[in-house]
């Protein structure tokens, strides 16, 4: 029950261990734990199967396993919206002499 109300509160990081929350990004929590809220409903009907949980855990991990932009460029902090240092309105390209 404290896990349901910790989803329905938005304050799921505070019912789960700190190594689960560090480990873990945000969209992999909801995903899972939204795969949690299924199997402990109440009626039988809702639940998953154990196969159908396997199956959706497989495809999760599939999912996450893919390296995205973020990750791949960890550290590198670029924005968009501003000009690269090449096209700073100065004639000389970076890397190259003037």
């Amino acid at each position: 029950m404290y896990f349901l109300s910790s989803m329905k509160e938005n304050s799921l990081p505070n019912a789960l261990h700190h190594r689960v929350v560090d480990e873990g990004g945000v969209e992999q929590l909801v995903a899972v734990s939204q795969l949690a809220k299924r199997c402990l409903s109440l009626n039988g009907d809702e639940r998953p199967t154990m196969k159908e949980v396997a199956i959706e855990l497989e495809e999760l991990k599939r999912s996450f396993a893919q390296p995205r932009a973020e990750d791949k460029y960890e550290g590198t902090k670029v924005k968009l919206c501003e000009p690269s240092e090449a096209y700073r309105g100065n004639d000389s390209v970076v890397g190259q002499e003037s």
